[in-house]
């Protein structure tokens, strides 16, 4: 059958297609995936000079319908009736035409002016370029199928030049790809962007293969993925459209290759080379026709807009608006005061309404929003866009907020930034003494992606050591799997002598051992000694891993001296002492206390043959309200609440609980109550007595508590002879050694009994380890050069405490931020400094915190 006689049948029911003028007749391909579903018919394989390439309207409408239905999951039947095409007879036909008719398909390429090249196997087909070179390689094959290749790509079957071609050719096919070949240009892509070829080249001059994600680069030229490759134009139109985004790439390369003589660029012109200069003349003359450019557009702007918007006012008006202007700014002035936070911000107002965008924020306001936006983003952005303030973007204060890359462990840049910040280089001998304080915090278990570091954070980290170790433990114990933090152990650095606090390390663990901790201090001890600083003592809480890390470096037996310092490895002539902090020894006590013979009973306290019993201050408090007396209003006992006596566990946290009723003012109200005819408080008053003075000496936070209070164990020292240091070493310790030598004393008591009628083993450990501890210390820091005072509130963890009240703040009504939210929120603390505040509600009371943050104007770094 010959070919017109094809185009009139239709390829399903064979039947004579009906020819419509005003409409194309449907190509089979086009509806081939609703055939090969319907019928299991797969079109693609046909043969060109067999199968018909069309179909007719009828069978058309019926695939369809029958599409619709299925879709809509409706039963459907699809009523055609499948015309059979004779296939052997007709590619005998087609083959041996086709091989027959190679000579003559030769003539004709050569008469459309083209090169052609034949063999037994293939007749190639050629164009060449102007430069003589072939461009184009159009192949048949002796089964008359085909490929097209041109600048080096493989022509696919959905470029135009391809379009409506199957895959055996026919007489008519061949001659139209002649015609199409003949006529059409090769497109030249983007040959003239040089610069973005070269610097996208390999370190040994390797071309690229890809540009951009959607630009490769072949055969000397840059041309788009979806490249046309034959087009009526020299540059086809897929190029053409997206040509604009290589000539932005192209200005971008070709700025970087000058950037060492930019615009503002401070070498000298008499440095320069000529052609450094020539191009310093192009940068500039550019630079200036932007800029003029740019100008005009403004200047047509304000223009139009005060065209449109302005008010003319007279000359009278004109002076009261300047004088009103002019004299409410006077008073405001006067109202905020010099140098108050309230005056800065109404200032920055100002210029930024002047400003706009250009606004450079003083370093004081950054420090405030930071402190706003830790608390909770969602609030700041509310302030930010309501309109009543003008506040930093988000992204700015970001570029401040985090100035170093997120990471576990040893903080190295903020180490670096504690050392620029506090000019460790030029401070005096004396101010480089510090203190290391070290505890654990609840955190969220969970893991979170680092963007930045590219690490799955919330694994516990330990260092290098530590890790290693946990990871031979799992595999002993046949777990593989790295096991997920749910604390952090934070190391704090506090300086003796100044002001500094600064967190300079955190671990994520699950509850830290003592040995797991023994590298990580030193290792942190390493790095403060090496940046310059003095390490002179570890200060932490009671807890069970950090006695066995103090009792890692001292004997293993049992001595009347507990472990107290040791040599620094890194500067013999010095020891570092360990302190327990007093606040949680306070509160041990109190509970020791609490629970002699009240609450747990768990203790009987008793000391020359007397028992300390908490029911006493039960019996005081009830004597000290009196409401059987005349007066009941008046007590002695002014501070003391039900509270302080009937504690729950978020009451016992609280020191300053611990502190009252461990008072001198407790000791004298007994007192008056034993002279009133109450009997066996004596013991009780000494043990409260001897407590609170020694709570005083190792409280002593200012230079003015001691005369405010009349309480002048809370006098700065100021000298190493001081008395409290003997009163400390003899008296007060003399007191724990006689209670237990009393104790011990009793021969009809076994070890259970005797231990119950003691303070525990434990508070009595970190009570003597931080006495010989803070007296050796103290007497050796007042000898240092420069010192003329010592605060021994300097020794205790109430900064870290702090700390953990500030991280847990942040993020607003989530208390227990992940593992990577505490590393964000630690730089953002460390840059809002004093702006951020400590909970009220906290463990410990924090000082000054109804006062104002002093305004501080020290440039802040920008992370670039």
């Amino acid at each position: 059958m010959s070919g017109p006689e094809l185009q009139d049948l239709c390829r399903l029911c064979g039947v004579l297609r009906r020819s419509e003028s005003h409409r194309n007749p449907t190509r089979k391909e086009d509806v081939s995936k609703i055939i090969r579903a319907g019928l299991n018919i797969n079109v693609e394989e046909d043969v060109t000079g067999i199968h018909p390439p069309y179909i007719c309207r009828p069978c058309e409408m019926k695939l369809r319908r029958w599409w619709d239905a299925t879709k809509k999951k409706k039963k459907a039947s699809l009523n055609i009736k499948v015309s059979n095409f004779p296939r052997g007879e007709g590619i005998s036909s087609q083959s041996t035409t086709a091989t027959l008719a190679k000579v003559e398909w030769e003539e004709a390429a050569r008469s459309a002016g083209l090169n052609t090249w034949l063999t037994d196997s293939r007749l190639q087909v050629m164009k060449m370029d102007g430069e003589g070179m072939p461009s184009v390689f159009f192949t048949v094959f002796d089964d008359c199928t085909w490929r097209l290749i041109v600048a080096g790509i493989v022509a696919q079957g959905d470029l135009p030049v391809c379009c409506g071609h199957p895959r055996v050719l026919s007489v008519e096919d061949f001659q139209d790809m002649l015609r199409k070949l003949s006529s059409l240009f090769v497109c030249e892509g983007n040959k003239d962007l040089h610069g973005v070829v070269e610097a996208r080249k390999g370190a040994e001059g390797q071309m690229p293969i890809r540009i951009t994600a959607n630009d490769i680069y072949c055969q000397g030229t840059v041309r788009h993925i979806k490249c046309l490759l034959l087009s009526n134009r020299p540059r086809c139109d897929v190029c053409r459209i997206h040509r604009s985004d290589l000539m932005v790439l192209a200005s971008r390369e070709k700025g970087k290759l000058f950037k060492d003589v930019s615009v503002d660029s401070t070498i000298p012109n008499k440095n320069l080379t000529n052609q450094q200069l020539q191009q310093k003349v192009s940068l500039l003359q550019t630079e200036r026709r932007n800029l003029k450019r740019r100008s005009l557009a403004l200047k047509d702007k304000v223009a139009s807009m005060l065209e449109k918007e302005n008010v003319a006012v007279d000359g009278i008006q004109h002076k009261q608006l300047s004088a009103t202007v002019g004299d409410c700014d006077d008073e405001m002035k006067k109202i905020l005061g010099l140098s108050s936070p309230a005056r800065l911000l109404w200032e920055q107002q100002k210029e930024s309404a002047l400003k706009g965008k250009q606004m450079r924020w003083h370093p004081a306001i950054i420090r405030w929003c930071i402190a706003l936006q830790s608390k909770s983003s969602a609030g700041y952005g509310l302030l930010r866009d309501s309109g009543f303030l003008k506040l930093p973007h988000p992204s700015t204060l970001h570029s401040y907020s985090h100035f170093a890359s997120l990471t576990t462990g040893l903080y190295a840049s903020m180490l670096a930034r504690i050392y620029q910040d506090w000019h460790l280089e030029t401070v005096p001998e004396f101010e480089r003494n510090v203190s290391l304080l070290f505890d654990e915090m609840k955190v969220k278990a969970g893991l979170a992606f680092s963007v930045r570091s590219g690490k799955i954070m919330g694994f516990t980290d330990l260092g290098s050591v530590a890790n290693e170790i946990a990871a031979f433990e799992r595999r002993c114990r046949g777990d593989e799997e790295p096991t997920i933090a749910t604390h952090v152990m934070v190391l704090m650095v506090r300086g003796i002598f100044s002001s500094l606090r600064a967190p300079v390390a955190y671990f994520p663990t699950t509850g830290i051992t003592g040995d797991q901790l023994y590298p990580c201090m030193w290792e942190a001890v390493l790095w403060l000694e090496t940046a310059g600083l003095q390490v002179r003592g570890l200060v932490s809480d009671g807890a069970s891993p950090n006695r066995k890390f103090y009792r890692l470096h001292g004997e293993s037996s049992e001595t009347s001296v507990p472990t107290y310092c040791t040599p620094n490895p890194f500067d013999p002539n010095r020891k570092i002492f360990f302190l327990c902090d007093v606040p949680h020894l306070l509160k041990t006590t109190r509970n020791n206390f609490e629970n002699s013979g009240y609450n747990r009973q768990t203790r009987t306290l008793c000391y020359h043959k007397q028992d300390i019993k908490w029911t006493q201050l039960l019996q005081l408090y009830e004597w000290d309200v009196g409401l059987d007396r005349h007066s009941p209003g008046l007590r002695r006992l002014h501070k003391i609440t039900y509270e302080h006596l009937h504690l729950t566990p978020s009451l016992r946290m609280r020191v300053y609980m611990a502190a009252q009723v461990m008072s001198s003012t407790v000791a004298n109200t007994l007192d008056a109550q034993m002279k009133a005819g109450k009997v066996g408080l004596e013991s009780t008053i000494k043990f409260i007595r001897y407590i609170d003075d020694f709570f005083d000496c190792l409280n002593v936070s200012n230079a003015y508590d001691y005369a405010r209070l009349r309480k002048p164990n809370l006098e700065p020292y100021i000298s190493a002879e001081d008395k409290r240091f003997d009163w400390l070493m003899h008296d007060f310790l003399g007191f724990l050694d006689e209670w237990e030598a009393e104790v011990e004393s009793h021969p009809a008591l076994d070890k259970t009994a005797k231990a119950k009628m003691i303070l525990s083993k434990e508070t009595l450990k970190g009570m003597r380890i931080t006495v010989h501890s803070f007296v050796e210390l103290g007497r050796l820091l007042l000898k240092l050069p420069g010192v003329t005072f010592l605060l021994s509130e300097k020794f205790n963890q109430d900064p870290l405490e702090q700390y953990f009240s500030k991280q847990r703040g942040t993020g607003g009504c989530s208390d227990s931020p992940t593992v990577e939210q505490f590393g964000h929120n630690m730089q953002a603390l460390y840059v809002a400094s004093s702006c951020v505040k400590a909970s009220k509600r906290g463990n410990c009371k924090v000082q000054g915190a109804d006062e104002v943050a002093a305004l501080d104007s020290t440039p802040l770094p920008r992370r670039k």
